[in-house]
């Protein structure tokens, strides 16, 4: 099964006016053809200041396995001839462009941005003066409320604490030694 594909490279501008495209195969190794302007699609505007641009050159995929493509070329190579094998990152579809990599939903379609801004800014606007009441209602609330039971929860755990601490201090402990012989007792 054949595609119509399109093979990256780089595309220069020769003394003579003459069009080259360079390309890489599948093994690395780089190869070359002149080309006329029906055989390539420019990236960028080729002239006499700006004599390299990146462009595809348009070729046949012939077969597929694993990464490696077998294409056909539009005119033959000096080295390599018309046919060639080359890894697949090089190639893109022939008719693909920039436009279809824009993001898209799920189902396919494009993505939907509703310019909004005056709808949004309204409710907005009147939403704010009752939450900046409320704020400083219940700001006074929480210190009322909250401030007192604090305070007593505090003491009786504080008396909780006391008792035991003081009756550890008092105790004496032994401990035993490495070769399990009593130590010295102290204090905590």
């Amino acid at each position: 099964m054949t595609k119509q594909m399109k093979l990256k490279g780089v595309i220069r501008l020769a003394e003579d006016g003459s069009k080259t495209f360079h390309s890489t195969l599948h093994d690395g190794t780089s190869f070359s053809l002149l080309v006329t302007e029906h055989d390539v699609e420019l990236n960028d505007v080729l002239h006499w200041g700006n004599k390299q641009v990146e462009g595809w050159l348009f070729v046949v995929q012939e077969a597929k396995q694993d990464s490696r493509c077998y294409l056909t070329l539009p005119k033959p190579t000096i080295n390599y001839g018309k046919q060639i094998l080359v890894h697949e990152l090089q190639l893109m579809p022939r008719n693909a462009t920039i436009a279809d990599f824009r993001p898209q939903r799920q189902g396919g379609a494009p993505v939907k941005v509703a310019p909004v801004e005056e709808e949004v800014a309204a409710p907005v606007e009147e939403e704010v003066a009752p939450v900046e009441e409320a704020h400083i209602d219940v700001a006074t609330a929480v210190e009322e409320e909250v401030a007192a039971p604090v305070e007593e929860e505090v003491a009786p755990v504080e008396e909780e604490v006391a008792a035991p601490v003081e009756e550890v201090r008092h105790k004496k402990i032994g401990r035993k030694g490495r070769h399990g012989s009593e130590s010295t007792p102290f204090n905590v």
